[in-house]
């Protein structure tokens, strides 16, 4: 299937790669996991490009706080997504761009549950 919402929704296996020593794989690897719909959603990251459903390129743009990322479909190399922040350092990228991954791959899947509010923690006290 080329649905690229049909792709983010089924996707699981994550490759994340990245040709600058300013934002490393490593620093969007641990911002991703830190995500709690990381786990609710079973993601999962592979260091095999060939086993990944996609692929995430983040980047650093020489002489500039311009970070930016990528997400491609690895089977038929559709761009699933991209996008760019200014920041000053690649820690702070790599934040902001796990947020718009999961952004991303939200639709479709079900959502976190919401904390319980007073009025319902009462409630069910009550009970």
């Amino acid at each position: 299937n080329a649905d690229p919402k049909t792709i983010l929704n089924q996707a699981k296996l994550l490759y994340v790669y990245s040709y600058s020593e300013l934002i490393t794989e490593q620093m969007m690897e641990t911002a991703l996991m830190k995500m709690p719909e990381f786990e609710k959603w079973k993601l999962v990251i592979v260091k095999d490009s060939k086993l990944a459903d996609i692929s995430i390129n983040v980047e650093h743009v020489l002489f500039t706080f311009n970070y930016t990322y990528s997400m491609t479909d690895r089977r038929t190399n559709i761009l699933l997504a991209s996008g760019k922040v200014t920041v000053w350092d690649g820690n702070i990228a790599s934040g902001k761009f796990a947020k718009l991954i999961i952004e991303k791959l939200k639709p479709g899947r079900e959502p976190l549950k919401a904390p319980e509010t007073k009025d319902e923690k009462k409630k069910k006290s009550k009970q």
